[in-house]
């Protein structure tokens, strides 16, 4: 998750949820009102709740048991997205890590071979050095 997206969602939260909650209550207000303005209405609301009978309330139930096991399944995402998160923090590390090491090895390499380059030409010298003493001898 972006920190910015994640500062913005905190910042909106309280307001959609006094959005969301006030609506629905506007709505229940309407809804209420017009029951009350229309008794009639009123009846066929009654007639058509009566009419589902059980189901009414098996329908009600699912609702309600789908509403909170969403809850937990965005629970359960905000955790795995949160793990995600740290095994891509740490998997970054590791790769830093390891171009340190690769970046250290190079110079270690890099100062060996320019070591053995004096002392390669330094042996050479010192052969250079002991032929030519021969040679006068």
């Amino acid at each position: 998750m972006n920190s910015l997206s994640g500062a913005v969602g905190e910042r909106l939260r309280p307001w959609l949820l006094t959005g969301t909650a006030g609506t629905g209550a506007m709505l229940a207000y309407f809804f209420v009102q017009a029951l009350r303005s229309d008794p009639e209405l009123m009846k066929e609301v009654i007639v058509g709740v009566l009419r589902w009978g059980p189901l009414f309330v098996i329908c009600a139930a699912l609702i309600w048991v789908l509403d909170n096991r969403m809850k937990e399944f965005a629970a359960a995402n905000r955790d795995s997205a949160t793990q995600q998160q740290r095994m891509a923090d740490a998997m970054q590390q590791l790769a830093q890590k390891d171009d340190i090491e690769r970046r250290e090895l190079k110079l270690t390499i890099g100062y060996v071979a320019s070591q053995q380059e004096k002392i390669l030409e330094r042996l050479d010298e010192v052969l250079t050095s002991g032929r030519s003493k021969g040679a006068h001898a």
